[in-house]
């Protein structure tokens, strides 16, 4: 098993190296994945295009659902209240939180239904809260503040704090997060996503009952990976600090993790050591 031990890089690098029998772990080779391969220009944009944006100030118990592609953007505090996507397969929905604060009881703040792809930037300091124990949609099982079934983009120049009872922020596709500070205490997994976890950039603190970060696709063994660019990590994780069930490759960044494992995947590749 993967013990957490501290062991620091040149540049920027500060990994949580592993001992004991898992998988080896290699440094300075060809990468897996290449960053222009992962994300795309509009990924790494951290300010959003505001021209034609609906603005929407929230009330308690009053939900909203984004039906067609458009940036909105989200204001004011409320409990009680989901926002919902069921946009076109082909529609891009730009979410912006402007100083947003919800907490719900039972059921995602955010939730994303349909969309080909959805940005969620926070451009002022919000916070995300489900307290209690979810419940289903029909035969969905929703368990995080933030539940998607589509790609999505997290990014932004602001704070986003979410808390949750179960999981933190839960993606059913590709998971990429390209700027924004991120604090998160989940009772369950504070990152999850089922294709893929990849990060360009952003501060983020972790605190998870299980894991950290977390990748893995039970039908798709290529699938499931992990990738950091860059970024600072403050990981404390009952289980994994970071787990995929394929690759975890790693170009850059800095890391405390306290866990009882700190990085696991059977393939696990440093690369940021040799640039």
């Amino acid at each position: 098993m993967m013990k957490c031990v501290a062991r620091i890089f040149a540049l920027v690098l500060v990994l949580a190296v592993v001992s004991g029998t898992a998988a080896a772990v290699s440094y300075g080779t060809d990468p897996v994945f290449r960053p222009e391969d992962l994300f795309t220009e509009r990924d790494l944009v951290q300010v959003p295009d505001l021209t034609g944006a609906e603005s929407v100030v929230v009330a308690d118990g009053q939900d909203y659902h984004i039906t067609k592609e458009g940036t909105y953007v989200f204001s004011g505090t409320a409990a009680g209240m989901t926002v919902y996507v069921e946009a076109g397969a082909e529609d891009k929905v730009n979410i912006v939180l402007d100083g947003l604060s919800v907490s719900n009881t039972d059921f995602p703040c955010i939730y994303i239904i349909t969309a080909d792809k959805v940005f969620i930037t926070t451009v002022a300091d919000s916070s995300l809260s489900v307290t209690g124990a979810f419940r289903k949609d029909g035969s969905t099982k929703l368990d995080g503040v933030i539940f998607s079934k589509q790609d999505t983009v997290l990014n932004g120049t602001a704070a986003l704090s979410v808390s949750s009872s179960a999981h933190g922020i839960v993606c059913k596709d590709d998971l990429k997060i390209t700027g924004g500070t991120y604090t998160i205490q989940a009772g369950k997994k504070a990152l999850s996503a089922n294709d893929s976890v990849r990060i360009a950039d952003g501060v983020f603190s972790l605190a998870a009952g299980t894991d950290g970060i977390h990748a893995e696709n039970k039908d798709d063994d290529m699938l499931g990976y992990v990738y950091i660019g860059g970024g600072s990590f403050s990981i404390i994780a009952g289980d994994d600090g970071i787990a995929a069930a394929s690759v975890l490759q790693i170009d850059g960044g800095v890391f405390i993790v306290s866990s009882k494992e700190g990085f696991n995947a059977p393939v696990v590749q440093v690369t940021g050591a040799a640039r």
